[in-house]
């Protein structure tokens, strides 16, 4: 995120590991994904922030090393608050392999979250990945 400090550039970074869906229409199908990268964020107004990322990301399936997939994903995004208590997150992706097992894909996920109070909010999700799903989901944190 931008601070604002003198000196300080807006370079952005993520880093991500995860056993997930191999696409949403398989329950079962496990894929592990890990996936990092360098980019960067700027603010046009005090309410929002853009990001472009360039991640480097590799897949392997559950039971086989040898259908790993190494590859490319650039992404871009912007978050939005349009009040104190609402959310607004926008993302696009492009994933394609470059070594190993041939993988190319998009993912678009757009998420609102609702802030109700300090330990509760409420989130709708939508998410293109292969399939379309859709999460409403009610947060309590402690």
């Amino acid at each position: 995120n931008p601070t604002g400090i003198p000196g300080v550039y807006e370079l952005s970074w993520r880093a991500r590991a995860v056993w997930e869906r191999e696409n949403f229409g398989c329950l079962t199908c496990l894929v592990f994904r890990t996936s990092g990268g360098l980019g960067r964020s700027f603010s046009v107004t005090r309410r929002d922030l853009e990001y472009v990322l360039l991640e480097m990301f590799i897949e392997t399936p559950q039971d086989s090393f040898y259908l790993t997939a190494f590859g490319l994903a650039p992404q871009i995004g912007f978050t939005w608050s349009t009040i104190g208590l609402w959310k607004i997150n926008f993302e696009v992706g492009w994933f394609k392999s470059f070594y190993g097992l041939e993988k190319e894909y998009f993912r678009g996920i757009i998420d609102q979250r609702f802030t109700i109070s300090q330990n509760l909010d409420f989130r709708f999700e939508i998410e293109h990945f292969q399939e379309l799903e859709g999460v409403f989901a009610l947060n309590y944190y402690w």
